[in-house]
């Protein structure tokens, strides 16, 4: 569906934003799921995720490649840092990927499922809970990313968000470690991007800049949160040199506010005008 939708935008069959497609998260057999049959691209050893990349770059002509290296607070058969795809399955795909020039982003929290995927070659880490000395210092040297999506953690458990994952946030204690998680990321110099895990209970699309704000609370400057939703997360899907700044020989993508983000990053939200894409304005409010 993802794919027929990027296809359909890029054909000018649809308006809306420009999209990157990795299509299902490649996963170990029931890893996202209890039910047989949910996940399309489940995999059991080293021949078998090297398919499943295979198709997804090759039948969908994936944008980047999305795993799974630990088990999630949404599925309550799995314990979230329990360790999943192996350290083998996991550089397979990251071989695949990057012989295309794609980029893999790993799900994981946890001391083992980190470091696993960091092992790997994966790009960017998402989530990341929780991540010690030695994992900052490897994604520095490896010029990793880290996608924290903090809007759905602070959302369960402070706002409106999902009651269900509220008490898993609770009980697994990942909501407690999330906000020194990012401030000790942010201190160790590693780079981080907007995220916002959309599409997950009461998480939803196009609020994505709420993100920005839960990133400034925790101790981002102003500017370091616009980095993070501009070229920081071009560079998390190798489009870097397209995308997230405003300079000759890329995309004049544009937010119009009415309003100084630096002085106060919420006027995104609260003051946004207009939305140039590629040069056109698709959105302006005052008409």
């Amino acid at each position: 569906m993802t794919f027929s939708l990027r296809k359909a935008q890029v054909d000018g069959l649809v308006e809306g934003p420009r999209l990157f497609v990795c299509g299902e998260m490649i996963t170990i057999t029931g890893g996202r799921s209890s039910k047989p049959g949910v996940r399309l691209y489940e995999v059991d050893g080293i021949d078998s995720a090297r398919n499943a990349a295979r198709r997804l770059l090759m039948h969908h002509n994936a944008d980047f490649i999305k795993l799974g290296s630990t088990g999630a607070i949404s599925a309550s058969h799995t314990g979230p840092r329990h360790p999943q795809l192996t350290l083998e399955e996991m550089t397979t795909i990251c071989e695949e990927a990057h012989s295309c020039g794609k980029m893999v982003h790993a799900h994981c929290y946890g001391k083992e499922g980190i470091q696993r995927a960091i092992a790997s070659g994966v790009d960017v880490i998402v989530h990341g809970q929780t991540l010690n000395d030695e994992d900052l210092d490897a994604m520095l040297v490896g010029g990793k990313m880290l996608i924290p999506t903090l809007k759905p953690y602070v959302e369960a458990v402070e706002g409106n968000g999902d009651s269900e994952s509220r008490t898993r946030l609770i009980e697994t204690k990942i909501w407690r470690e999330t906000e020194p998680n990012f401030r000790k990321a942010l201190a160790a110099g590693v780079k981080i991007a907007l995220g916002t895990d959309s599409g997950m209970p009461k998480v939803y699309f196009g609020e994505h800049s709420t993100e920005l704000e839960y990133m400034v609370r925790w101790g981002m400057t102003t500017d370091q949160a616009i980095a993070a939703g501009t070229i920081n997360a071009a560079q998390t899907i190798g489009m870097g040199d397209r995308l997230g700044t405003l300079e000759p020989g890329k995309a004049a993508d544009i937010l119009v506010l009415g309003s100084d983000p630096l002085k106060d990053i919420s006027s995104i939200r609260k003051n946004l005008e207009a939305v140039m894409l590629d040069g056109h304005f698709i959105k302006n409010s005052k008409n």
